[in-house]
């Protein structure tokens, strides 16, 4: 075998942090030497988002949720065409669709799935189970979803592999930024203390917590920053988010701003971040922050507890508990060498534990090793 051939199966419309990190994976697969191709639907976001990240992107749409036998044919021409040595795919749904594409190739591919949500839901009934007996490997992020795939399917632990998400840390490095020159960058006032709240503005994410909790903070020198874009879906929720903003009297106090790509500048114009989502597998923005040189409050849940030790590298409280939160702000607002100890324990933990380098190896590594030691 000379040549080894990726391809990444996107399926849906949905663009967010699962469509962009395999978005990324195929383009690390192209920067390593070997050749990846992405399957998406053409009017998706991910379509352009990976034309732009200059990948062969392939269009197919997926009509029928589990039996789409029309997007099976096609996509097993592509892996004849394209030689397909390994098969990513991002989605539960579509993976059945690529176990059928595979028996009518002549050439066969390893699967792989790359999942980044939880469910918990016990899946161990005849599909599923036909399912997990014809995948070869699976990848998740964190060590509380393989637990999960353990228990709620008979798919082999020895095939699941944890590989976190990673960042670039240079980027992040707040030496590398001018404080006064990133607010000004974002509009933001250069004589306030600001809490930092990132993530797109719905209910899941709950800013609402972030917002109860600073009206507990009877001091005008600190502000809140939410930063995210106003889904479609969540509008009654925006304007949720309003109406508690005008009730309590915070008009000055709170500042929204858009979504921004332009994520290591934004980072350092805030003093602390608050991540209060009611559920996070992961928490990709606590990563950056705490490489920022922020100390971080986060919600006890999902895989944020492998991240954050509690009153070591950061603080945990548990989901819609304001009050807390509010204490918890404090504590870190009045005290400059608790901030101090979070961020260097948080920096040490960041650059051991999410290098995106090393967790890119790590993944395909992984890949290699259902590739070859399932050949032999």
């Amino acid at each position: 075998m000379h040549e080894i051939n990726y391809m990444f199966i996107v399926p849906g419309f949905g663009f967010g942090g699962l469509e962009m990190q395999t978005v990324y994976r195929a383009n690390d697969a192209i920067e390593l030497g070997y050749n990846a191709f992405l399957i998406c639907d053409k009017y998706s976001r991910t379509f352009d988002f990976s034309l732009l990240q200059g990948i062969n992107t392939y269009p197919i749409k997926q009509r029928i949720k589990y039996f789409d036998l029309f997007y099976s044919m096609k996509l097993s021409k592509l892996f004849m065409r394209h030689d397909i040595n390994i098969c990513v795919v991002s989605s539960t749904k579509a993976l059945s669709l690529t176990i059928i594409a595979r028996k009518f190739s002549t050439n066969k591919p390893k699967i792989i799935l790359y999942q980044h949500m939880q469910s918990g839901l016990k899946k161990k009934d005849w599909f599923h189970n036909w399912i997990y007996r014809n995948i070869d490997g699976v990848i998740v992020i964190t060590q509380k979803m393989k637990e999960e795939l353990k228990t709620t399917t008979i798919f082999n632990e020895d095939k699941i592999e944890v590989v976190t998400l990673g960042i670039h840390l240079h980027k992040f490095n707040p030496k590398n930024h001018n404080k006064q020159l990133t607010k000004k960058l974002f509009n933001l006032p250069d004589d306030k203390f600001i809490i930092g709240c990132v993530g797109r503005l719905d209910i899941h994410k709950d800013q609402l917590t972030a917002i109860k909790a600073l009206s507990l903070i009877n001091n005008e020198n600190i502000i809140l920053v939410l930063v995210g874009n106003k889904e479609n879906e969540y509008v009654d929720y925006y304007n949720q988010m309003l109406e508690l903003i005008n009730r309590l009297d915070l008009h000055n106090r709170v500042i929204i701003l858009p979504f921004t790509d332009r994520v290591p500048e934004l980072m350092n114009c805030f003093d602390i971040l608050v991540h209060p989502a009611r559920s996070e597998t992961f928490g990709l923005v606590i990563i950056e922050a705490m490489a920022s040189g922020l100390p971080v409050i986060a919600t006890n849940s999902g895989g944020v507890p492998e991240i954050i030790t509690h009153n070591e590298n950061g603080y945990l409280f548990e989901q819609c508990d304001y009050n807390n939160l509010a204490k918890l702000l404090m504590n870190l607002i009045d005290d400059e060498s608790l901030r101090a100890k979070f961020t260097q324990t948080a920096f040490f933990n960041v650059k051991e534990n999410y290098d995106y380098v090393n967790q890119r190896d790590k993944y395909f590594n992984f890949c290699m090793k259902v590739l070859f030691e399932q050949n032999n």
